[in-house]
């Protein structure tokens, strides 16, 4: 799998700031996982269902410097949840097909497949995973907003942060969303960010969230 914009993004916005002990559902590859301990200290488990991309993960994982700080399961993350500890950052770009569409081809259908993993399993999972002070951190389109904040509400989470993702600002609908979640009930902080601006060129403010994580940047 290629790298895409939507795990980038949310591998630099996340806070893992005081992360310690980090969850990274459908980690794929790995990216999400390497750009959080790029980016602290913590000891992180990534859990896969497709075997090809954990697979991946588990050789990019070992030619990084961090291998000894990251390790991958292979498995469903329904199948092996009740088995995890705590954790103080739960982090996921969860599997969704823009338009609907089914992937053409099986593995990256299951890995993107959102009867797979959905918002409302992830948030479930969250809420008997991670500890009081814990966060949940994920990527999601913008036109599951109303879903994930009634399941927010549904399981007493709070939105501690939240950043609407346009693409330009030609268009006036976001195409993702940022959440941060926690138990804390605490004001949300909300922002927006462009990708690219009027002339199609990458915004500073984008530049300046990925560029530790882009050669071109």
């Amino acid at each position: 799998m290629k790298v895409g914009t939507d795990g980038v993004l949310l591998g630099a916005w996340a806070d893992f700031s005081s992360s310690q002990y980090i969850l990274d559902i459908g980690t794929g590859t790995g990216l999400i996982a390497l750009m959080a301990a790029q980016r602290s200290n913590a000891t992180i488990i990534g859990v896969e269902i497709d075997t090809n991309a954990a697979n991946e993960a588990k050789e990019n994982i070992n030619t990084s410097p961090w291998q000894n700080r990251i390790s991958i399961i292979n498995n469903d993350i329904m199948y092996v949840v009740n088995d995890l500890g705590s954790f103080d950052h739960i982090v996921s770009n969860p599997p969704f097909f823009e338009n609907g569409i089914l992937a053409p081809d099986l593995s990256r259908a299951t890995a993107r497949h959102c009867n797979s993993l959905n918002f409302v399993s992830l948030i479930s999972i969250a809420n008997s995973r991670l500890s009081r002070n814990g966060k949940l951190s994920f990527i999601s389109p913008y036109e599951n907003k109303e879903n994930i904040i009634y399941n927010a509400t549904l399981y007493s989470m709070n939105i501690s942060r939240y950043t609407e993702v346009f693409s330009s600002p030609k268009k006036a609908i976001p195409v993702r969303i940022l959440w941060e979640l926690t138990f804390q009930h605490i004001p949300t902080n909300m922002s927006k960010l462009y990708i690219r601006n009027i002339n199609n060129q990458y915004t500073s403010e984008y530049i300046n969230l990925t560029k530790e994580f882009y050669l071109n940047f």
